[in-house]
């Protein structure tokens, strides 16, 4: 059985999400998306990154399907 190790040096530690950052990432995603109903989650992301966002397309995404968030249909 081969079992892989890895250095120690290698391996990273993440550092923890602040709170109040948090809340105030999920309240701006929030209210881009009711500003821009038409706007997928990839565009909001560039949204937060221009005005001075460090988000990752990612965690845009898990936010956007925690809060149930959706690009209405066309009619």
């Amino acid at each position: 059985m081969y079992r892989a190790w890895v250095s120690r040096s290698v391996q990273r530690c993440k550092k923890p999400r602040k709170l109040g950052e948090e809340v105030c990432l999920v309240e701006a995603i929030i209210e881009l998306a009711y500003c821009h109903r038409r706007y997928g989650s990839w565009r909001i992301m560039n949204m937060l990154r221009a005005s001075g966002w460090h988000v990752s397309h990612k965690r845009v995404e898990q936010i956007w399907r925690e809060q149930g968030l959706q690009v209405p249909k066309r009619v």
